[in-house]
């Protein structure tokens, strides 16, 4: 019986499940594509600003995690649904079934072109953030750190800078009150993906934490170190763009439904336009009555394996099974020992939830990454 071929484009969390899925089936063979030869552990990264994570779960080799999957650490540059291929700059390659999970990326703002704008998307970033905040604290005796985006990113991200910068005010003997945290939000409220109680108690836990808010504040542009808003103009020392993300659609997609919100595909996953193509994580918007379930790592990882799972049962001449997202808590770091941890009405705060938190960010790596997600230095306490 002749193998199956499949070709997976993104090796986050949704395309790591898809391949582990696979890879464990006979008679699959499984080609990956992914840009960086490592898994990311993005939903970590303002936690990293405060408290550095080790370095092995902050950034994980794909290659020993995938065994048995042929990984190609490049860029697919176009996928022709007809045709079953994808091209990328070395070459064409066939499939039978393809797993476009590629992502999102960061949205930008309009600036200037020599404007100093951080994007905490990478341990590089934040050691950048880290010196720039340092260097704030050493030098002056006042300042002001905005932070674009008022999404659960940049909720989390306020907080971190928030601590890095108490503690880096008082070693250099400076008053911490005297340097301002601001976080922008272009919508009425914070938190726009969440419920109103919930952003309600977000917004009251930065004001403990000293983060100040401002909503309904649209950012029209940067230039230097000046940001023109809806409601005048700001001169802020540092600039963190937290403004949200939208799907990865860079590479050529011929015969798919794509557009600005992701690929248009069944409650199965199946791409609309082609039945050998299943999409996962971010980029997938079910064509459903059901709402689409929010942009999390952990609805990612098991869209992934859910995707691979359905690709087997065609192969088989089964029909797919829709995915049916499960109700997963919504967790948010707000500085160290602190956080908020809400499912539906509950919701837990203070130390308590900053544990819960941690708890399910173990959970949710152990799964996607078995062979250390119980490494030390998770629980820092």
């Amino acid at each position: 019986m002749p193998r199956i071929r499949v070709a997976i484009v993104g090796c986050g969390f949704a395309g790591l499940a898809a391949a582990r899925r696979l890879a464990a089936a006979p008679g699959v063979e499984v080609t990956v594509f992914n840009p960086r030869p490592e898994l990311y552990n993005y939903p970590v990264l303002p936690r990293h600003l405060v408290d550095p994570v080790p370095r092995a779960l902050l950034a994980v080799p794909l290659a020993p995690l995938l065994p048995g999957v042929r990984l190609r650490s490049e860029r697919v540059e176009a996928v022709d649904a007809p045709a079953r291929r994808v091209e990328t700059a070395s070459g064409t390659t066939a499939w039978d079934f393809l797993i476009l999970a590629v992502g999102v990326r960061a949205r930008t703002l309009p600036r200037g072109e020599r404007t100093p704008l951080v994007f905490p998307k990478s341990e590089r970033h934040l050691a950048r953030l880290r010196g720039e905040l340092e260097q704030l604290a050493a030098e002056r005796r006042s300042g002001l750190v905005c932070i674009v985006g008022g999404g659960l990113t940049g909720i989390e991200f306020a907080a971190a800078v928030r601590a890095r910068l108490d503690d880096a005010a008082r070693r250099h003997r400076r008053r911490p009150d005297a340097f301002r945290v601001l976080l922008l939000e272009r919508g009425a409220r914070l938190a726009p993906d969440c419920s109103p109680a919930l952003a309600a108690r977000l917004a009251a836990a930065l004001a403990a934490a000293g983060v100040g808010v401002r909503t309904g504040c649209a950012v029209h542009g940067i230039e230097g170190r000046r940001i023109e808003t809806e409601a005048g103009a700001l001169e802020a020392d540092i600039t963190l763009c937290c403004a949200g993300a939208e799907p990865d659609l860079r590479l050529g997609l011929a015969g798919l439904d794509a557009g600005a919100d992701g690929i248009a595909c069944t409650a199965g996953l199946v791409a609309q336009g082609s039945d050998a193509v299943l999409v996962a994580g971010d980029i997938a918007r079910p064509r459903s009555p059901a709402p689409a379930p929010p942009r999390r790592a952990a609805h990612a990882r098991r869209q992934g394996a859910h995707a691979a799972a359905n690709v087997l049962r065609l192969a088989a001449g089964r029909a797919p099974r829709p995915y049916r997202p499960r109700a997963l808590p919504t967790a948010v770091y707000l500085g160290p020992r602190r956080g908020l941890v809400a499912l539906g009405p509950l919701c837990l705060g203070g130390s308590a939830a900053a544990r819960t938190k941690h708890w399910l960010e173990r959970d949710h790596f152990r799964h996607a990454v078995p062979s250390i997600a119980g490494g030390e230095g998770w629980m820092p306490w």
